[in-house]
Formats: C-alpha cells, structure tokens, sequence
C-alpha cells in the first residue's frame, strides 16, 4: 500500500451511513427506487467521496447461459464470414480486393453485412472491457484514496470493480433468491461461495469438510431479518460488499476477487457469529485469504517463470557497468524488477527508518542489528521493491542495491595483497558506477578480514564509507557488533544502526501464511490453519533459541514429515504438539486415558515412594494436573514451592519421586546446593559471567532440560543477591544468561527445601501441636531468613511433619523392596526379609533429630553387607532365595 494512501487511512476516519428513509432497502413494494438515496441504500464517505454498491448494473448484465452462447456464436460467424467471403470473392476477380467495393450482388452485400456485424461485436467487446475497472492510482474514480489531497466530491459505484467470478457468484445467489420472494442477504452469498472450489480449499484449511460445510450455512435455517422484496439488495449485502471492496485495497488487489467477496461476507454479524462458533475469528480469515491469493500467485508464476534481466542504467544514463563487482556479488534490483522476491511482512518500521537514513546527504550509511533469524535481509528485500517500484524517497529512485558475497571474495586468495587489491577494487566500482547502495551481509566478517596481518578490513573500509558518495546497508548480530564493530570508532562512525528485532507471533503467522504454498510444495503436505498457528505458538513459547518465524517453519516441515511418517498427507495442529514433546519433553499431546488416569493416581503413585507428608504430595498433585490440561499462567512456572521441616523427612525424597513418576527419570532433576552460593559473586555461577562464552550452571541446564524439575537444597544459606535472582524467576519465569538468551522457565516445576525453624516444628510436634495451628509463627521465623517479597512469591509453604517410628518402618519396607530389585536385577536373586528384621532395623535407624538418614545407612551397613557377604562365601548362586533374618543383624 502506498504511503499516502496509509497517511489517509490515518487521517480519515470512514463513515457508515444507511438511508434513514429506505432503511437500506431502495425499492419499495411497487419496485420504485428510494429517491432519497437515490438507490444506494447502504453507503460509506469518506472524506467528500460516496461509495456504494449499485445492483442496477450487475442485474442489468445477467444475460443467461444460452444467450451469451448465441451472442458469442453469431459474433464467431460474422467474423468468420467475412473472412470467408473476402477470400471467395477477391482471387477470381481482376479487380482483386477492389471488386468489394465495385461489385453487385449477394456476396459483397452478405460481405459488408458480415464486416458491420464483426465490427460491432469488437466494438462492444472493448467498451466492455474498458468499463471493466482496476483498484490502482490510475482509476481516476479512486483518487481520494491515492491522493490526501484530492477533494472533489464524487459519487463511485464499486460493482465494476468486482471481477467476473465474484459477479457470478451474486447473480447465482440473486436467482436462488428469486423464487423465495426475499431480498438477497450475505447467508444467500455464502451458500454459493462455499460451492466454489477455491472457497471449498480455504475451508479445507480450517479443517471443515464439504459435506459439513454444507449442513452449517443452510439460508432456510437461519432467521433472516428481511423485508420480503424480490430482486433487491438487503442492506446487510450492501454493506459487506463494500467490505469486499475496502479488503481490495487494503491488501493491494487490482480488483475484488471471490476471497475479497468471502471476507467482506464474514464480516456479516450472522455469518460471524457462525464462524466463530466454529472456532473462527476474523484474522484467521484474514491470514487464510493471504495464504489462498499467495497459492494462487505462485501457481501462477511457476507457470509463467520471468527471466532475470540484468539492468546497469540509470534513467539519467551516468550509471557505469561493474564487471568485477559482478564477480562477487548479485543484483536485489533485478530480481525485484522480475518479481522474485516474496512479499515482506511486518518490517515497515525497520524499511521506513532505513530509508530515511539511506536519503540523507552525510552519514547514510545502516547498520541493521538483529539476531540471527530476526529478518534482517528482509528489510533490504523490502527496501529493494520499493526502489522498484518507485515507492520511496526521489534520491533512492535510480538506485541498484547489490549484495556483496563476501565468502566469494575471501575465497582462492593465494598471494600476499590479493584480498587488500580485490576490496579495494570492488569498493572503486561501487564509487565509480554512482548509482549502487551496496549490501554486505554480516560485515562483521569483512571488517575483521586482515586484522591480524598486514592490513585491515576496517580500516580500507572506514575512509571508503564515510563519503557521502558511497552508500552500504551491512548487518550483524548484537554479539557480532560489541565484539568487533563497537570497539573501532571510525568504522563504526559511519554507520547509523537500526535494530530489527524478532517477529511477533503475530506478524508471524501472517509471514508463514503467505509462505504456505512454498511449504506445501516442498514438503509434499497440506497444512491446515490450525497447524499453522500452532507451530506459530509453541515455538514462540518452548523453542528458546531460535526466532521467528524460522522456527516456525522448521517446526512445519517436522511435522510434515511425522504426518507422512503415519500415511497422511493433511498436517494438523496435533503433529505440531507431538513434534514439540519430542524436542523438548514438555507433554503437550491431548491426555491419553492412559496418562489421565496416571493424574488423576498422582498422589497414590507418590506415596509409593514417600511416607506420610499429604500436604505436600496433595499441593503437587494439583499443580501438575492444573497445567496439564492449560490452566495455569503461561510466564510463571508450573509450580514454586517451600518444603520445610527437619532433615531427612522426605523434602528431597519427594522431588525426587515426582521427577520420577511425572518428569520420567531422576536425570530430569537439576539440582543445586543452596550451600554453594553464599557469596554475591556466585551469581555468576548461575548464570554465566559477563564476556564468558560458557553459560551458566542453572541457565544451561534449563535451557537443555526445558521440562524438568529444579530442587534447591537448603534455600535459606545463598546470598541475598542470589535469592533476588530467583524472585524474577519465581515471578516472570525467565532468566536472562550471560549470552544474551532469555531462558525460559515457565515448563519447570521449583521446589526449594529450608531448615529454618526446623527445630521449632519438631518441639511443637513433640509436644503434640497440629501443623495448621504452628503455620502462623513458622511464617515469622522464615522473615529472619528471607524477605516478605520473595516469601510471597511460593505457590505454597508446605511443612514436612517429623516421622515417627511408624513411619520409619514403613520407608523401611520401601527401601527394603527397592534394595531386593536391585539384587534380582543384578545377581538374578530373589530376597526375604522378616518382619522382625525389618522391625529391628527400623528400631536401630530412628533417630527423631535426622529423621530416616540413619535408616538408609543403617540397611546398607546390616543388610548389604551380610548380603554380600553371602555372594561371596558362594552361599547363594542366580535363582535362590537369600533369607535376612533379626539373628543376622550384628
């Protein structure tokens, strides 16, 4: 779209206006047109122009099939004819062609007669072209939009600006509505737009079949509010056609095609409502009407390729040929005039500010900033078809933009000042040609060629770029500046940055909508909208190390080739889901009955492993199935929570047991001692020191295990410093590394555990208090060791009771089970132990202080010694039993 055209969109705000005497409906009872309105019914201004739609002139031209069968065929034969005839009388006769005008008779006459009626026909096949009119600054009925300063007052009828397909669809929809008696409305429209087969495939898309579609828009069920007129326009129609109309011009078409008619029909609140019921909203329409015109649009291209014509002149005829520079690098230019270069979407900021730098008269040099993957060459892309388009400032308009390969260039240099005699050469072309904005692509590379040696890249450049004469777009990486840009002054001096930051998911989707059929076609499938929006999501949201909308792209292929893997063709959302918990471990697949009842079991499947301690395993049983089926903000982690009690109560066993039972293995535990960061400094360790290229412990580990489980032991010894770092973690879930990558932490499951106040829980206990009555005085102990901020910031505190004797027998009993899986799996032996034994070791493991790490101690030293003890004196070989009994504890 043309900037003044945007400008005006900016300024003018367009009204909806309906006749307040007609109601929109022009034609009364007795077919006599609203004098009023004048038969425009439904109209919408702006500024001083009127645009309505007249269904005077579609009807007028809705001419059956057989008569434009007859109308065509006799205009054949009299064109026929007189050829025919001209070639019969002329070869005979002396007079030659002459004897058309001299002779008598019915031949010339049937000749004459034959050229009129030829004539007449190629007369009116002209007019009607001609009346057939374009969306474009050269309609003059169009002018107000083009032009903010156009004022005239005009009246424009935009049903000549409909092309022939959308014509046919309202006149079959007009005919239907014949034998109703009712006036024509968008539900009628639609009908017929989704028996089109190109409709039909945009609704394929959203994965609503024929045969649906079909049942769902049905005019005979849907209550119309209609004033029952035969052959009128409904004023809803009038108004969602010049919907139709304004889609045109916002998306650039030259006429309204049937998507323009399809939008401008969704826009009709019945027909919305409808859509959105079926989960549709008007950007998917939108995005989806893009991905069907850039189909279409490269269907027609690869049928219709254009040859790359390589153009040196300007229209001044100054410009010079650049044969050297042609060696290393190629021309945007001339694959912009040839149409090669896909459409650019959401880089207008980026374009506009590169632009106004590039048109300046000293220091019009850029510098686009931007992660790898950001777009930056797209913003030249962009920059390059305006140029060509003459769309831009009037000092860019003759301008070539070539960029240089700077590998090539590098490439097969053998002797000492080669590379230094190539730059410097292709710099004087570029002076020397007087018309050329050179690109160089990562122009960190060849600012650093030679540093070292006995010349420098940046150094040849800086004097080179400076000159007013000499323009360079060059992009880099944020990375790539501060280490080898920022630091030389003069090089640097020459350029003025422009940032290009990642896509929104957003504009991403739009991008990727426009790049479907690209995708289709080299990946062999057919992706549906749903996928399409959903690699858009979860790569936004769990693909940390990578923008959009390349891994969005990337994640689509993926999933092609999963979707082909299981003999389909069709790529839907559910591929996407699969293809991320693949990659990362996150479960993201709809919940089998399976895993649904692995949920809803949680707490059951816990205390196979940790005794007692319901509080805790019933607050993590809930998280967990709270953000298994979406309900849970999307930043914060899934859960953050405080165990507190004395040591050895099961605080770690309980982390360690969910990772287990939910994460899969103990390995997708990352666990840190709180004990080793108790400086200000072991910030560092956690998230890599500033100008190291090695991350950091706890940023690495998640960036690697996005879905994990993250235990930090004893949380009340770190620095507070180290604990602020956790409070932005705790609150935003995500961290920014000493590399620039913001970690995310939103899939990881936090448990702190802490002694404070252990001692405390454990006399209350004794003395026989209830957790719930000590909870107030253990949240004031806790401000001795944490701030209210970061306190507030857990989920939950959760309090571990002491273990009694009875406990301690019953991990006993676990680890006892767990010790025997170990010997079958090891030595093939089965184990009995009895349940003195177990009794006597729980007796001799107690220890009210430390809980059950006497225990474990106390079974490795009884049992796994006498255990192998007997291996060894060959006691017991592969299949036996091995008895324990209390007699074999000493």
């Amino acid at each position: 779209m043309s900037q003044k055209k945007e400008d005006f969109k900016n300024r003018r705000e367009m009204r909806e206006m309906i006749c307040p005497v007609c109601m929109g409906f022009p034609l009364d009872e007795n077919g006599q047109i609203c004098q009023d309105c004048g038969g425009k019914g439904v109209w919408f201004e702006l500024g001083n122009t009127v645009f309505y739609f007249s269904e005077k002139n579609l009807l007028s031209v809705s001419l059956n099939f057989i008569t434009k069968i007859l109308s065509w065929t006799a205009g054949f034969l009299a064109v026929f004819g007189t050829i025919i005839l001209g070639i019969v009388i002329t070869p005979g006769h002396d007079q030659g062609i002459f004897a058309l005008y001299t002779e008598r008779g019915g031949l010339p006459l049937l000749f004459w007669l034959s050229l009129f009626i030829s004539l007449f026909f190629i007369d009116s096949f002209l007019r009607r072209h001609e009346s057939l009119k374009k969306i474009s600054p050269l309609n003059s009925d169009l002018k107000v939009l083009f032009d903010p300063s156009y004022e005239k007052e005009k009246e424009v009828d935009i049903s000549t600006l409909f092309n022939s397909e959308s014509l046919e669809i309202l006149r079959d929809a007009y005919q239907y509505t014949l034998s109703s008696n009712v006036s024509l409305a968008p539900i009628h429209v639609l009908k017929f737009l989704t028996q089109n087969s190109k409709i039909q495939s945009l609704f394929t898309r959203f994965e609503i079949e024929k045969n649906e579609l079909e049942k769902i828009v049905n005019p005979e069920e849907v209550k119309i509010n209609n004033k029952s007129l035969d052959g009128s326009f409904s004023g809803s129609l009038k108004r969602v056609l010049l919907f139709s109309f304004f889609d045109a011009i916002t998306s650039e078409e030259e006429e309204v095609d049937i998507f323009g008619l399809f939008f401008g029909i969704a826009q009709d609140e019945k027909i919305k409502k409808m859509f959105y019921d079926l989960e549709i909203e008007t950007e998917d329409i939108k995005n989806l009407i893009r991905w069907m015109r850039s189909e279409v649009l490269t269907k027609r291209q690869k049928r219709h390729p254009r040859k790359v014509k390589h153009v040196v002149m300007n229209r001044a005829w100054t410009a010079q040929p650049t044969p050297f520079l042609d060696r290393f690098s190629y021309d945007l230019t001339d694959l912009a005039r040839a149409g090669l270069i896909e459409v650019v979407v959401g880089r207008d900021r980026e374009v506009a500010e590169a632009e106004r730098i590039l048109s300046r008269a000293s220091k019009n040099n850029v510098l686009l900033v931007g992660e790898e993957g950001a777009g930056k060459m797209a913003v030249v892309r962009e920059l390059t078809k305006r140029i060509v388009k003459q769309n831009t400032f009037s000092k860019l308009l003759d301008k070539r933009l070539v960029v240089l390969d700077a590998a090539s260039l590098v490439a097969d240099v053998r002797r000492e000042g080669e590379l230094e005699g190539r730059l410097t050469k292709v710099l004087d072309e570029v002076v020397r040609a007087g018309n050329i904005i050179l690109c160089i692509p990562d122009i960190h590379n060849l600012a650093e060629v030679g540093k070292f040696g006995a010349f420098s890249g940046s150094e040849i450049l800086a004097p080179v770029f400076s000159k007013a004469a000499f323009q360079v777009i060059g992009t880099t990486t944020p990375f790539d500046f501060h280490r080898s840009i920022e630091g030389q002054a003069a090089f640097a001096s020459t350029f003025e940055k422009v940032q290009v930051n990642e896509m929104s998911p957003d504009t991403a989707l739009e991008f990727l909508a426009l790049r479907a059929p690209v995708i289709e076609q080299k990946n062999r499938v057919i992706l549906t909208y749903g996928a399409m929006k959903k690699a858009v999501d979860l790569s936004f949201r769990f693909i940390s190390d990578r923008l959009l909308p390349g891994k969005a792209l990337d994640l689509l292929a993926e999933a092609g080739v999963l979707a082909r893997t299981k003999g389909r063709k069709l790529v839907r959302d559910e591929d996407i889901r699969e293809v991320i918990t693949q990659k990362t471990g996150i479960p993201l697949t709809k919940v089998s009955d399976t895993e649904s009842e692995k949920l809803l079991n949680l707490e059951a499947e816990l205390h196979k492993r940790v005794i007692n301690q319901e509080d805790a395993i019933g607050a993590i049983s809930r998280s967990i199935r709270r953000v298994r089926v979406g309900l849970k903000e999307e930043k914060r982690p899934i859960g953050v929570f405080l165990f507190l009690g004395p040591t050895g109560v099961g605080k770690t066993e309980t982390a360690k047991a969910l990772a287990k039972t939910y994460f899969g293995s103990e390995e997708t535990m990352i666990r840190l001692d709180m004990s080793e960061f108790q400086t200000k400094e072991s910030i560092y360790s956690l998230i890599g020191l500033s100008g190291d290229n090695v991350s950091g412990k706890l940023t690495e580990q998640v960036k690697r295990k996005p879905f994990s489980l993250i235990l930090l032991d004893e949380l009340e010894k770190a620095h507070r410093e180290v604990l602020n770092l956790f409070l932005q973690v705790f609150d935003d879930g995500r961290l920014t590394d000493n590399l620039g990558r913001v970690i995310d932490f939103s899939n990881t499951i936090i448990i702190c555990t802490s002694n404070a106040g252990s001692r405390f829980i454990q006399e209350k206990i004794a003395e026989g208090a209830v957790i719930d009555s000590i909870k107030p005085q253990i949240e004031a102990l806790l401000l001795e060791y944490f701030n209210p901020e970061f306190l507030n910031r857990f989920d939950d505190k959760i309090i571990f009771k002491p273990l009694s004797i009875d406990d301690v027998r019953a991990i006993a009993g676990l680890k006892i089970t767990q010790f025997a899986k170990n010997l079958e799996k090891e030595q093939g032996m089965l184990l009995n132990v009895s349940d003195d034994a177990i009794k006597k070791l729980s007796e001799l493991g107690y220890d009210p202080s430390y809980g059950a790490r006497p225990l474990e101690r106390m079974i490795q030293e009884k049992l796994g010694d006498f255990v192998a003890t007997e291996i060894l004196k060959k006691k017991y070989k592969r299949g036996d039993t091995v008895k324990f009994e209390v007699k074999d504890i000493k």
